[in-house]
């Protein structure tokens, strides 16, 4: 059990009020010896009541330090079988906290230990629930529990408080990632607690956008030999993403993206659908997002073997069970029918505009403002360029996806984001104003200009450079007498 300070302050008040009860009754020898004993009884009365604080604090109101903003915070909940003396949560605690620290330099986090039990009999996802609401309570990225397995041995969960992506990976339209929430390694020893050191550090890391840096570490836990690979496969989720990411934004794309098509292919195996079926469905949700996001060399067939897999992990992620989860793949899906460049081209954009509209049933505004806008603007694309139907209902709606997206992607709040749909925007009304409409090159050249405040020659000059071509061209056009 471990003592706080509020238990200490009690601790003190038992002992000043003891001992001023002996200090007065050695001093009052003329004391009766009825009032002596009621003076006694009334120390040890105090001295239970005392106890009986401590005990109630320490079961039912356990410790809540919150850890402080900008600090990535790493709760350890006491390990089931060690509540006594909580031997195995404070090594682990200083262990964790010597090693991360050795391992993460520049990254600010703290590891504190939290008196809480969790109640195991619930189902393990409904103790990861558990985990998860008390992650929040104090601002915590990370909670570690567990079970004893041995002498100074136990069993690691770690379940993620939050896995929202970060609005910078969306701000291409691309497909989103999914990683899990809940985490199982392979059985630790406290004193040298290689696994979870690894994965902390990768997980602040990737965490930062490093990815570069927290590679390594996920790559190191899979090297470590285990006798069952499978409790590995959250970290290959971790790896997978991680490869992703750097493949977007590295000259060596193809070798990240294979390494990251090697790692979701090692999950998607047919016997864990039905065994882990989340994390079965995260690995085909990530297989579409990397096929989506493929050079596109064979660019139809990448696109349906997004689909596919997006597909796949629809099976799973029900709009009942995992409404997140489904909402995100059906946005990805969107994606792939909308890339898919065959003979179907108006039915795939069709498939696209009606996953985009079943993301929206829970990706709203209200709820979840970043998500909706991101598929508010994928929808505005599907509708800028499906080429049958009432041409201008079809750019009338865009418009409206686009300004709707823009409720949330301000200038103010996101200025690149809100420069990007300025582009698309303009783009659009450019397209509308070259067959002879002068109020949308008027609209597009002011949409041109909006997203020159945020693109200037200084802090973006490729971007300042098409965007004021575009905007000459517009100016040039609206200029030109033939034209009105």
């Amino acid at each position: 059990m471990r003592f706080t300070s509020f238990d200490l302050l009690f601790a003190c008040i038992v002992i000043l009020i003891g001992w001023g009860v002996w200090y007065y009754l050695r001093k009052r020898g003329r004391i009766s010896e009825k009032k002596a004993k009621y003076r006694i009884l009334f120390s040890v009365f105090v001295v239970l009541v005392v106890v009986a604080g401590v005990i109630v604090h320490q079961v039912f109101l356990p410790p809540t330090s919150v850890f402080p903003e900008g600090v990535k915070g790493i709760l350890v909940l006491q390990i089931e079988g060690d509540y006594l003396l909580n031997t195995l949560q404070d090594v682990l605690v200083s262990e964790l906290t010597k090693k991360v620290r050795m391992e993460t330099p520049g990254q600010r986090f703290e590891i504190q230990p939290y008196q809480a039990i969790i109640d195991r009999e619930t189902g393990l996802p409904e103790v990861h629930e558990q985990a998860r609401e008390i992650g929040r309570r104090v601002h915590a990225h990370l909670v570690i529990w567990g079970s004893e397995t041995g002498r100074f041995k136990f069993q690691p969960r770690v379940t993620v408080v939050n896995t929202s992506y970060r609005l910078e990976r969306s701000e291409r339209a691309t497909p989103v990632v999914q990683v899990v929430d809940q985490i199982d390694l392979p059985e630790e020893v406290v004193t040298v607690p290689v696994y979870l050191t690894h994965f902390i550090a990768g997980y602040l890391f990737y965490e930062s956008g490093i990815y570069s840096r927290a590679l390594p570490h996920f790559e190191a836990l899979l090297d470590i030999p285990t006798e069952n690979p499978e409790t590995l496969n959250d970290v290959r989720l971790y790896a997978g993403v991680t490869h992703l990411y750097l493949g977007r934004n590295s000259d060596k794309k193809e070798a990240h993206f294979s390494q990251a098509r090697s790692l979701f292919e090692a999950i998607v195996d047919p016997e864990l659908e039905q065994k882990a079926p989340e994390k079965w469905a995260a690995a085909q949700n990530n297989l579409g997002v990397l096929y989506s996001d493929l050079p596109p060399d064979d660019r139809s067939e990448n696109f349906e073997k997004a689909v596919s897999a997006c597909e796949a992990a629809l099976r799973v992620y029900t709009e009942e069970n995992f409404p997140m989860r489904w909402a995100t793949t059906q946005n990805n899906l969107g994606v792939a029918y909308r890339g898919l460049s065959t003979d179907k081209k108006e039915e795939n954009l069709q498939k696209a505009i009606a996953a985009y509209e079943a993301a929206l049933r829970v990706r709203t505004e209200n709820m979840f403002p970043v998500d909706w806008a991101v598929t508010q603007k994928n929808l505005a694309v599907a509708y800028s360029v499906l080429p049958t139907g009432d041409r201008g209902l079809n750019l009338q709606r865009a418009v409206v996806a686009y300004q709707a997206a823009l409720r949330i992607f301000s200038e103010a709040d996101f200025p690149i984001q809100w420069a990007k749909i300025q582009i698309e925007m303009g783009n659009l009304y450019a397209a509308v104003g070259a067959a002879g409409r002068s109020e949308h090159l008027e609209e597009a050249a002011v949409c041109f200009e909006n997203a020159l405040r945020v693109f200037t020659s200084e802090s973006f000059p490729g971007y300042f450079k098409a965007v004021n071509q575009k905007l000459e061209s517009v100016q040039k056009t609206l200029q030109d007498p033939e034209h009105h």
